[in-house]
């Protein structure tokens, strides 16, 4: 069970944000709600919600959050067979510097009435440092520390430590590359990221027509002066959009202007634009002002 999750530097979040399902020493105008929706683990003195609401307007985070849980799930399960630049974690790009900033994230969960704490910090390139301990009982355990490739690990907890290989490639998370080790702390680990179940049908795949919906609206009749009244719309959000434009961009080369500064059309190399329609979804590039 998921009990908190903390992310710094990701998409929207640029301060460390925390979501948690650990209950207020409150009772609830109905008794009925504490009894079905609150419960205390038997190895735990802290009483748990069973589920939570995450509310709030448009454009406040709210997709932003399920996505930064899938991206700790994503970099957990397959941070072996992926380069960094497609890990999938994009920094804050409103605030100057902020891109060229480490991103964390951080779970505490249950597993076997086992409260483990797992996280990581990751730059463009590599694993900054990562970090798990676990409380078996009341008492709060390290299992081991890692400072890019320095890892200091339990012998008499960790014993999975002792197959550390001595060169970890720098974008690989230890729990991952130990994770095949059955019975282990670091496969019981991959086991509840692997079953964590995410579902965001906003964004998902299945549901394109409503992905791609103001992309297309690029596209359709000149004359009806689309482009313009989408940026006066999104602008009279209030949500700093500068500016729109459309084109069609590989999805390496897209990585590329992601790490970049700034994205200026007139920079993007033109052998990258698409010419064959069928070959990738639109993209629409906004200009935003970045904060001092």
């Amino acid at each position: 069970m998921l009990i908190k999750f903390s992310i710094h530097n990701y998409l929207s979040f640029y301060e460390k944000q925390h979501f948690s399902l650990e209950a207020e020493k409150i009772s609830s105008k109905s008794k009925e709600l504490d009894k079905k929706n609150v419960f205390t683990p038997p190895t735990s003195t802290q009483t748990l919600l069973k589920t939570a609401l995450i509310y709030g307007s448009n454009s406040s985070g709210k997709s932003n959050f399920i996505r930064a849980l899938e991206c700790m799930r994503y970099l957990v399960i397959k941070s072996d067979t992926l380069t960094p630049q497609q890990g999938g974690w994009m920094p804050f790009l409103l605030k100057e510097g902020a891109h060229n900033s480490n991103g964390s994230f951080e779970m505490t969960f249950l597993i076997n009435e086992n409260l483990y704490v797992y996280g990581f910090e990751i730059s463009k390139d590599r694993v900054e440092k990562e970090w798990l301990s676990y409380r078996p009982k009341k008492k709060k355990v390290k299992l081991f520390t890692r400072v890019k490739n320095a890892i200091d690990w339990n012998k008499k907890r960790f014993e999975e430590g002792a197959k550390i290989p001595k060169n970890i490639p720098a974008h690989t998370l230890l729990i991952t590359l130990l994770s095949k080790q059955k019975k282990s702390h670091a496969a019981h680990i991959y086991h509840f990221f692997d079953k964590l179940l995410l579902i965001n049908n906003q964004f998902s795949y299945k549901h394109k027509e409503v992905n791609t919906f103001t992309q297309k609206l690029f596209f359709k009749d000149k004359y009806n002066n689309y482009p313009q009244k989408i940026l006066r719309f999104l602008q009279s959000a209030d949500i700093s959009i500068e500016s729109l434009a459309l084109t069609k961009i590989e999805q390496e080369k897209l990585q590329v202007l992601h790490a970049q500064e700034e994205t200026d059309l007139e920079k993007i190399d033109q052998s990258s634009i698409v010419k064959d329609a069928n070959n990738t979804d639109p993209l629409l590039l906004t200009r935003h002002t970045v904060l001092n």
